[in-house]
Formats: C-alpha cells, structure tokens, sequence
C-alpha cells in the first residue's frame, strides 16, 4: 500500500520490488532509511535510456555507489572503479561506458553522484553503511 502522495499504490497482482518508488517525474524525494553495518539498500533503479540523473545523499556513516546492474560493477563510490572526487560539479573526471560522471568523493557528510548522458543499461544508486546511522 501507498503511504504518501509520491508512493503509488500496486495492483492486487503486483508486488513493490524496492522499499521507495520514485516516480518518474523531475523533483525532489526526500525520505530517510536506517541500516547497520555493512547493510546495503538500493535508493532507486534506471532503466536503459534514463539520463539527468543527479542524487544527493545526506547520512550519518553511509556511502553512496553507482553500479551497472548488467556487469555488476560498482562504478563510483567507496570500494568501486571511481572512488576519487573530481574537481568541481563543473567537472564530469569520471567516464563510463559514454557517460560522464561527477562525483564528489568518499568524505564528508554527503555524497553526490551526477550522471550526464544516456544510461547504456540498467543502473541503481545503493546507499552502504559504514556503521549504523540514518540517511
């Protein structure tokens, strides 16, 4: 069942396959998950084709990763192929598969991950906890 206005209910026949559903809309979604640690969650799922996309997470204790859900790989973030901050949100340093990344590093209070370009799979953004905390 829905609990809120950006949350759509499903159908008797279907099944929620994440915690959170995005809609598909530009905007803002604001909601906060706990995890212990070591725990993972996926924040959001993108189809092939999906571009714009830019997240920003604040946490206590947590990163944030790209991953190509085909390959598997963990794209940006700590532990995966790109971990290191590019220079500024002017700069996309990081290239993947024809996407150019921004990324602002594993420090601080917030991760943020901007994707230019056209997703060539599906993706996810997964939120790891360090230790356990609230984002």
């Amino acid at each position: 069942p829905a609990s809120g206005n950006s949350e759509p209910a499903c159908a008797a026949s279907q099944y929620r396959a994440a915690a959170r559903v995005l809609d598909c809309s530009a905007g803002t979604h604001t909601f906060a998950m706990s995890l212990t640690g070591g725990e993972t969650s996926t924040i959001a799922s993108f189809p092939a084709g999906a571009s714009g996309i830019r997240l920003e997470i604040y946490f206590a204790d947590m990163d944030l990763r790209l991953v190509n859900d085909q390959t598997m790989d963990c794209v940006v973030g700590r532990g995966c192929l790109h971990q290191t901050a590019c220079s500024n949100s002017a700069d996309r340093c990081i290239q993947y598969e024809g996407l150019q990344i921004y990324f602002n590093g594993v420090g601080g209070s917030s991760h943020l991950i901007e994707v230019s370009g056209d997703l060539p799979g599906p993706f996810s953004l997964v939120a790891a906890a360090r230790a356990s905390g609230t984002a």
